[in-house]
This record gives structure tokens, C-alpha cells and sequence, in this order.
């Protein structure tokens, strides 16, 4: 790195930024821009016409500051603010990014409110618990305590219980024959409703042994298992009409996975994700315990898919005609983008589901036959496969 001729070290070096315009970041994470006026040997700095600039994703909003002093031991960062630079964030004003930013703070909040329920609910909490007992006495008493026959006994038996929990509630990768840890191959089954996903998604189980795994379906199925650990949460969420956490939607992802692991070539994860939380979800719970193979993206025109929804009668409530179009906008919105992501890492293999079943599974087998995964049985017939609600 070039050092500027004659190299001033510490605040001095600061004098040449005189009267310019600064960007100045602080221990606390603020960012000022403002003038800089004066300064000091200990780089104390006053600054005039500031703003306090406040980013949140891709827009940022600025709130007038006027004369502000910063003590140099709370500067991070300092420097000459170039406003010639195309800026890549879009301004907002200063209520709408104030607003911004107070979602984003219960937005993280309430991501770690869904967490602290699911350390409790998995038995975490226990564990939390039983390790504060330690913490609550000097050593010379806690060594005494440890052999004590009074308290061993029901110790080891509180451990053994906490750690058969955390064995049942938070699987961790699945383990190859060699017992060694691997990673779920995972393939995305994503498309409008209507496009035949369930259908090919039941064929491709039988065929090539990968499990078929519907995330609505495994909501559902854990709201009404006895003893569930979610079920109670799971149920508030649908009576307050809001969204299950996708933390939850994940683990249970992974306990099927697990529960299936032995058996299973891969897992069909089908409808997720349906949107960037539940992108980012996965991302954040599942990106170092599975590999997604590639992403299947069964498409039809809309006309075709609603037309489908109308005919396989089944019952749904939802299967009305303007349900079925507010869905595919749905679909268009929020989870192409989703696809569109994959398609620019090269993990996107789209099908026409235009044709019948038989000709766009034909297709699909061919799709993972170039990717190298084989046929599950070679003698095992493929049968003819119904319409599904996951569809």
C-alpha cells in the first residue's frame, strides 16, 4: 500500500481533511457524514452540517445532526467522502427509514424470541438449567458435592435424560455406512400450483428412492402429534393467523430427514422455499447439513394450472378460481425469485408439464440421469402415479 509523501501518523494525518466532507463510522455502529471544522492531537472531532446515516438493506435514509463532537476513542473509521460516486443504496426519507429500521430491530427480535422457544422446546433449556447448578457454587463445594452419593445418582440419571433429548430433538447430519457424517442431498421441487409437482414428485420416490417431503404437510402432521415439541407453537401461529417461524418449518425438515436418512438416495423438498425467509432460513439452519443437488422447476401456463386446480377436485378451500390466480401472483412474486437465484448458480433443471404424466416424467428421469443419479430398482415398475394435493 502507497503511503501518502509526507506520511503523517495518528490525528495529524487528519489535517489535510479540513473543511471536506467526511464519513466517520463509530464504535457503536453509527455512521456520521459531515464537515470536520476542528480536531485535536487525541482526534476529538467536531463536525458541522452532520448527518446521522442509517442503512437498512438496500435503502438508507439520512437524520439531521448539525454540530456534532466525537471523542477519537469512539472513532472506527475516518475518511474523505466522495460524493461523485454513484451510490448503489436507494434514499429514503427520514421517517420511512426510521420505520425501516424499527422492523428490522423486531424482526430480529422476534427471530431470537423463536429460537429461545425452540432451545425450550428441544431441551436446550434443561440443559441451560443443569449447568447453572455448577455455576452457583465455589469449586471446594461443588468438588464435594460431585461425589457426594446423594447427588450422583440423580445427576447422571438428569444427564442421561437431557442427552437423550438433544439426541431425539436435534439431529445433526446424517451418518454413511461407515458412520462417518455426511451431508442430506436435497433436490428443490418448486412450481405454480397446478403444475403436477406432487405427481412427478411420487414418481421420482418410487423410481430413483428419493422421499418425497412436503413442508405444509409436516406442519400439519406435527400441530397434531401427540406430544409434540412445536405443535402448541405451531397451533398459536395458525390461530393468530400469522406465519409459523421458518425455524421451526426447517427442524422439521431435518427430522424427517433423519428419521428417513438410512433409507433414502436424497430427499425431494417439495414448495420450499415458497420466499427469501424461507431462503435465508434455510441458509442459516440447514446450509452446512445439506447439499442442494439442484433445484426441479415444474412449469405450465397459468391458464393450464388453474384449469387443474379446478378439475382434480379434492376439496381444497382454496381451489376457487381467484384463490387459485392470488396464488400463482403469489408464486410469481415471491418465489421465482427464488429460482431465478438458483438459475444463476447453474442449479436450475426446468420441465414443460404441459404434456402427460407419462411424457414429463420421461423427461424428468433423463434430468437425473445426467446428474448421475440412478434408477433406485431397475425391476421395480414405474407406477401410475395420482394427482397430489401438494401439487
Amino acid at each position: 500500500m502507497e503511503l501518502p509523501d509526507p506520511f503523517l501518523p495518528g490525528a495529524v494525518s487528519l489535517l489535510d481533511q479540513l473543511d471536506k466532507k467526511l464519513v466517520v463510522v463509530l464504535r457503536d455502529g453509527k455512521t456520521l457524514v459531515g464537515y470536520l471544522r476542528t480536531l485535536d492531537q487525541f482526534a476529538n472531532l467536531v463536525l458541522h452540517e452532520t448527518l446521522e446515516r442509517i442503512h437498512v438493506d438496500e435503502f438508507y435514509g439520512d437524520i439531521p445532526r448539525g454540530i456534532f463532537l466525537i471523542r477519537g476513542e469512539n472513532v472506527v473509521l475516518a475518511g474523505e467522502m466522495d460524493d461523485t460516486k454513484p451510490n448503489p443504496f436507494k434514499k429514503v426519507s427520514m421517517e420511512e427509514i426510521l420505520r425501516l429500521q424499527a422492523e428490522k430491530v423486531e424482526q430480529r427480535q422476534k427471530q431470537q424470541r423463536t429460537r429461545q422457544e425452540l432451545m425450550h422446546g428441544s431441551g436446550q433449556q434443561q440443559a441451560k438449567n443443569t449447568i447453572g447448578i455448577f455455576t452457583r457454587f465455589p469449586v471446594h463445594r461443588l468438588t464435594a458435592l460431585l461425589f457426594s452419593p446423594a447427588l450422583t445418582a440423580p445427576l447422571v440419571r438428569q444427564i442421561a435424560k437431557i442427552s437423550a433429548t438433544l439426541r431425539q430433538t436435534v439431529p445433526t447430519q446424517q451418518q454413511n455406512s461407515r458412520g462417518t457424517m455426511s451431508m442430506f442431498k436435497v433436490i428443490f421441487v418448486l412450481g405454480p400450483p397446478g403444475s403436477g409437482k406432487g405427481t412427478q414428485c411420487q414418481r421420482i420416490e418410487q423410481h430413483f428412492g428419493f422421499v418425497h417431503l412436503s413442508a405444509g404437510d409436516l406442519l400439519r402432521e406435527e400441530r397434531q402429534r401427540e406430544g409434540s415439541t412445536f405443535g402448541e407453537l405451531i397451533d398459536r401461529h395458525i390461530r393468530e393467523g400469522s406465519i409459523v417461524p421458518v425455524e421451526i418449518t426447517c427442524k422439521l425438515l431435518e427430522n424427517a430427514m433423519v428419521a428417513r436418512s438410512d433409507t433414502a438416495a436424497g430427499f425431494l423438498v417439495d414448495g420450499f422455499p415458497r420466499n427469501k425467509d424461507n431462503f435465508d432460513g434455510w441458509q442459516r439452519e440447514m446450509g452446512t447439513k445439506a447439499k442442494v443437488l439442484f433445484v426441479l422447476s415444474i412449469q405450465a401456463p397459468i391458464e393450464i394450472c388453474v384449469q387443474r386446480c379446478l378439475n382434480r377436485g379434492q376439496g381444497r378451500t382454496d381451489d376457487n378460481e381467484e384463490s387459485i390466480r392470488k396464488r400463482i401472483v403469489t408464486y410469481n412474486q415471491q418465489t421465482v425469485p427464488i429460482i431465478d437465484h438458483y438459475a444463476s448458480l447453474s442449479l436450475v433443471k426446468t420441465v414443460d408439464s404441459t404434456k402427460g404424466p407419462d411424457l414429463v416424467f420421461a423427461e424428468i428421469r433423463a434430468v437425473f440421469e445426467q446428474s448421475g443419479i440412478g434408477n433406485a430398482s431397475e425391476e421395480r415398475a414405474t407406477p401410475n402415479a395420482k394427482p397430489s394435493k401438494t401439487d
